[in-house]
């Protein structure tokens, strides 16, 4: 492929974007159905019908789901980048704020097992600062999110190839890639 392409190169970044939000949201038990991912031009949009529970569970989740999209750049492309993810971040603000009231960071430290390595800071990439706690959630989020991905590397992979062809992929098309979901929602 000519990734000397600029638009090329977008459209591929835009995949690998949202096959990550795919891959941590048909592991997750907050997705109740993931309708279909589109593509237009270089960009793309995964939608998703979420529980409608105002729980720590859920809004953990949501943090990861929403931060997996630039994971899945990261893994594809050795780096993210923050232009045009503005919505990914903002969702990822507002439930690691609202989680943050409900838990401790050493809690989902030790529900996710996190060991607090990674290259990345997410909370950088917001113009003014986080607040510390919604700042380390932000990061322990990113890091589930990637560790998500990275676990079950051959579904995501299965379906940015499938995806890097299509507008539109549906919901039975991302079933055969990744197989029966984990639980019934």
């Amino acid at each position: 492929m000519d990734f000397n392409d600029p638009a090329l190169y977008e459209r591929h970044r835009a995949v690998a974007h949202e096959c990550g939000h795919v891959t941590a949201a048909w592991l997750s038990p907050i997705v109740v159905e993931i309708e279909c991912v589109r593509f237009e031009g270089t960009g793309g949009e995964t939608k998703l019908i979420y529980l409608n529970k105002d729980t720590s569970d859920v809004f953990a989740e949501r943090v990861v789901i929403a931060l997996a999209g630039m994971a899945g750049e990261g893994l594809v492309w050795g780096r993210i980048r923050s232009g045009g993810c503005d919505n990914d971040l903002s969702e990822a603000y507002e439930f690691a704020e609202k989680l943050t009231r409900l838990t401790t960071i050493e809690s989902l430290r030790r529900q996710w097992r996190d060991s607090g390595h990674s290259k990345v800071n997410v909370a950088s990439m917001f113009a003014q600062p986080p607040p510390p706690p919604v700042s380390e959630t932000l990061n322990l989020g990113y890091r589930r999110a990637r560790s998500r991905i990275i676990n079950y590397r051959a579904g995501f992979d299965r379906m940015c190839v499938l995806a890097a062809g299509k507008d539109i992929v549906t919901r039975e098309e991302i079933q055969s890639q990744f197989g029966p979901r984990p639980w019934a929602p």
